[in-house]
Parts: structure tokens; sequence; C-alpha cells
């Protein structure tokens, strides 16, 4: 008799810890904020962008990529102190990070300094070779040549950090 209510209580107890915690609905979870957050960053919806990280960075103020993010967006909303501010928390919690590397060059563009530009962006591909963009003509702006993208691939590959080529099917 006793094993039927311990079974109904260890499912209720089940069911109810696969749900958000308390305070924070699927809509607002972590990921749900952050991919709203991208969306808005990447429709140039910079309020809404600028909205959504000033709370993610709150929540993960050790995160280097949230403040990375918030400082990108900070940058197109020309507000270009708070971007340093922020960018500079990104690069200080974790300087591997091609985010924060990527927002920087950006940052520098706006500022128009092309030199300290192209050296965060050759980083950036060096640190993740997948961020090497050719859109927009940005290696022709910044003056970055093939032979600068071919040594960034290279110590990128010598630090195991090349993405494994896919094979044909």
């Amino acid at each position: 008799m006793l094993a039927r209510p311990l079974l109904i209580t260890f499912s209720l107890v089940s069911l109810f810890s696969c749900l958000p915690s308390q305070g924070e609905s699927a809509g607002n979870s972590f990921d749900a904020r952050l991919a709203r957050a991208e969306k808005a960053r990447l429709a140039n919806d910079y309020p809404r962008a600028l909205g959504e990280y000033s709370s993610l960075v709150k929540v993960r103020p050790a995160d280097s990529r949230m403040h990375a993010n918030y400082g990108w967006v900070l940058v197109q909303a020309g507000q270009m102190p708070l971007a340093k501010e922020e960018i500079g928390k990104a690069l200080a919690l974790n300087d591997q990070d091609p985010s924060a590397h990527q927002a920087l060059a950006l940052y520098y563009m706006f500022n128009n300094d092309k030199e300290s530009a192209r050296r965060e962006y050759i980083k950036t591909i060096a640190l993740d070779p997948k961020r090497n963009c050719h859109c927009g003509g940005i290696q022709k702006y910044l003056g970055i040549t093939p032979d600068d993208e071919k040594k960034a691939f290279k110590e990128a590959a010598s630090h195991g950090r090349m993405p494994k080529p896919v094979k044909p099917k």
C-alpha cells in the first residue's frame, strides 16, 4: 500500500525538477534571453539587444562572451566609452576569447584605428579560424593579405584550433 504513494511522490518530484527554476519561465531562461539578444543584434535592433545583454552580463558576470557581445552591441549603438569598458572586462576574464578580440577589432574600426583593428582581427582568426569573414570587404579595408591569413591559420593550427576538414559524402 505504501509503494503507490511513494511512486506518485517520486514521479511528481521528477516532473517538477525538470521545470525551470522559481521565477524563470521557459521564455525567461538564460538561453532564451541570449537567443533574443542575438536575434536583436543580428537584426540591428540595438535598443532591444542592449536591454537583453545588459541584464545577461549581470546574470553571468564571469562570462567573457557576454561582455564581448554586449561590447559589440554598444559599439554598434555608438556608446564607445561603455563599449570599451565591456570589451576590456571580456579580455580581462579571458584574453583568449575570440569574441572579445572580434569586438575590439570592431571598436577600433569604428574609431578609425585601422592598424589596431587589423591586429585584433588577425588575432581573432588565429584564435578561431571559423570567424574568418569574407563579407563586406573587411580584409581589403583592413589591408589583410592572404599571407596574413595563412600566418594566422598556421598559428591556429600550431595550437590545435583549426576546424577539422569536412569529408565529402
